[in-house]
């Protein structure tokens, strides 16, 4: 779940944050929680912290383009990257993502807005980066990216409807339902291609379809 509200690479550095007063919250809430037999409490407190990871990318994007944009009233002298890097262990390619997602929003239609928010940052980075390269979207592209805000669907729309290019060749999109059942999907049809014991219990089974499912690329749905 993390990477959709992160768009942060490989190449990023750890930044050091204190954690156990948010863990001990944990703890105290999912305590009580599992006492009362109270499912709504626990959901409730991931419920806050998803809603958090998202806002808070949102407000990074928002708080890195702004000082992008007033950088020299800081009069520190060096670049405004090297320096966030040295703030934030941040790479270029990962601020400058971060500031072109806040940057498509200034182009996106009134109306269409709220929903663009509402968008994991892992799927607004194609978007943004095809407007940062001078492509121009028409009510029919956005109306197209909110009714589907899936990043596979986005990614694929934006490369071959917004940007014009052809579709991957070797690219066969696979996804695998709630019981196990691989599918293979064409521009036609799908196709059945097996099945996982995603029901399984014993634990290398179900370490070994997640690495079969993260390692492939394989959609769940």
């Amino acid at each position: 779940m993390t990477e959709e509200f992160s768009i942060t690479t490989s190449l990023d550095q750890s930044l050091p944050v204190e954690v156990q007063d948010e863990l001990d919250r944990v703890d105290t809430i999912m305590n009580q929680s599992i006492a009362d037999k109270d499912v709504d409490a626990a959901f409730g407190l991931c419920g806050q912290y998803a809603a958090g990871m998202k806002v808070r990318g949102l407000a990074l994007c928002k708080a890195l383009h702004l000082m992008n944009e007033n950088w020299n009233v800081y009069n520190v002298g060096d670049e405004f990257i090297d320096v966030a890097y040295q703030y934030l262990g941040l790479v270029r390619h990962t601020v400058e993502r971060y500031i072109k997602i806040w940057d498509l929003f200034s182009v996106v239609p009134t109306e269409y807005l709220p929903a663009i928010q509402q968008m994991n940052l892992k799927t607004l980075a194609p978007i943004a980066f095809a407007v940062a390269q001078g492509n121009e979207l028409e009510d029919k592209d956005w109306e197209k990216i909110t009714d589907d805000t899936s990043f596979a669907y986005v990614n694929k729309y934006v490369r071959e409807e917004i940007k014009g290019q052809d579709p991957r060749k070797s690219g066969l999109p696979l996804s695998i339902d709630r019981e196990g059942s691989i599918w293979a999907h064409t521009e036609d049809n799908w196709f059945f291609i097996g099945s996982l014991e995603v029901g399984d219990t014993e634990p290398t089974i179900k370490k070994a379809i997640n690495r079969i499912v993260n390692n492939s690329g394989i959609l769940e749905r």
